[in-house]
């Protein structure tokens, strides 16, 4: 009887030694990154290790490591279980693929021989060696999303209301740093024979790039105007400018936030204007779903063209005559919503998309509280290119009866 409990104990230990060895083996392992190795074109692959700058660019590589590294959340000497190190190579995969600048991009994991506990990753990206074309009312534009093979951006527009040209450095001597610096020309009055007229502004700033897809931007930019047209004063500005995207929201790919502060002759007038957006793109099966909202306000003494304009061209609003407007203070909000439901393969590489698109804004100014609205809606191909080519034909009308047909090209990565 005794030994037959001996043996019911010694049972028992077993098994309680056999849980605890099987919930050791399952608890997540630590592994380490020793190091990150970049594969671009024909030359040689360049290797980042624990406590280096960024590798040099290689001899034959169409694009330098930093343009791809810039972007990584992981850092060689970073340690974390195996589930969180492939969950972060997936999303370097995908902030790779949005961000514009690449047609194709693949990360992956390998275990080291030498050490199971150890864990290299490679990263094989195809840079976008084609332009992106864009534009508004009365002008085209066209981005270089990769200058000198860095991490760098070109923009040029030209029409016949707008030139203009900006240079993005989100990678400045491969440090965390963002520059940005822009110039352009203006003719409102082919656009509205207001009283804005010519004017040529620009501006510079500098900042922080917070992650690979959050910067935070300062400085100063101002306009000068061109001519005799009333009403237009020169002007500069202290800015503010926040950019942050989130590629995954609630499981939903594709949300991004641009908030923007200015305050424009401070402090000789203590002008200030704020505007943000956001904007929201989901994949629904065949469907695919884009959301923007944006808000703002201003108050002081701003010049019309400075007072609120979420983009160039604001529908129905500006009105097809055009509509000027000077306020002390201004403020309104937008919605653009479009899915594309019917899609055609035309080849191999490129796919037409269609479906519906509305949007609406509404806008009040001075202190009359009078609220101006305008609500339009039509259809919206996309072209699914390297990158999305979105282009919009639609009718939007205002309040008063006012109206006029929409027609809009812009690019965005893809889904």
């Amino acid at each position: 009887m005794k030994s037959r409990r001996i043996s019911r104990a010694i049972l028992a230990l077993s098994l309680a030694f056999c849980a605890l060895a099987a919930a050791a083996d399952e608890s997540p392992a630590a592994v380490s990154v020793e190091w990150i190795r970049v594969l671009s074109g024909e030359g040689e692959p360049a290797t980042w290790r624990r406590g280096e700058p960024y590798p040099a660019r290689p001899d034959g590589a169409l694009f330098a490591p930093e343009a791809v590294l810039s972007y990584s959340p992981l850092r060689p000497g970073d340690a974390m279980d195996k589930s969180e190190l492939a969950a972060k190579a997936r999303l370097w995969e995908r902030t790779l693929e949005v961000s514009g600048r690449f047609s194709k991009a693949t990360v992956f994991v390998v275990e080291l021989e030498s050490d199971p506990s150890q864990r290299g990753i490679v990263v094989e990206a195809q840079a976008l060696d084609v332009p992106i074309f864009g534009g508004g009312a009365a002008y085209g534009s066209m981005i270089l999303p990769l200058v000198s093979g860095r991490r760098t951006s070109l923009s040029v527009a030209a029409g016949a209301n707008k030139a203009s040209a900006e240079y993005r450095d989100d990678s400045l001597g491969d440090l965390p740093l963002v520059l940005d610096g822009r110039l352009s020309y203006d003719n409102d009055l082919l656009d509205s024979l207001s009283f804005s007229g010519n004017r040529l502004s620009g501006g510079i700033g500098i900042g922080p790039r917070l992650s690979p897809l959050c910067s935070l931007i300062a400085g100063i930019r101002g306009g000068l105007p061109l001519g005799a047209a009333g009403g237009s004063s020169g002007y500069w500005a202290i800015f503010s400018d926040f950019d942050y995207a989130r590629l995954w929201l609630f499981g939903v790919r594709g949300l991004a936030l641009s908030l923007f502060a200015e305050a424009s002759d401070f402090p000789s007038s203590a002008a200030l204007k704020l505007e943000s957006t956001a904007r929201l793109d989901a994949r629904l099966g065949p469907i695919a779903f884009t959301a923007l909202a944006a808000c703002g306000f201003s108050r002081g003494g701003l010049d019309e063209r400075e007072l609120f304009d979420l983009e160039s061209g604001r529908f129905a609003l500006s009105g097809p005559e055009g509509a000027g407007m000077k306020a002390s203070r201004f403020e309104g909000a937008r919605l653009d919503c479009g899915a594309q439901l019917i899609h055609f393969s035309l080849a191999s590489w490129l796919t037409l998309s269609l479906g519906p698109s509305a949007f609406g804004e509404a806008i009040r100014a001075d202190d009359s509280q009078e609220l101006l609205a305008a609500v339009g809606g039509g259809l919206r191909m996309t072209l699914s290119l390297p990158v999305g080519l979105n282009i919009d034909l639609g009718y939007a009308a205002a309040q008063d009866g006012r109206g006029g047909f929409v027609f809009k090209v812009e690019a965005s990565p893809l889904l």
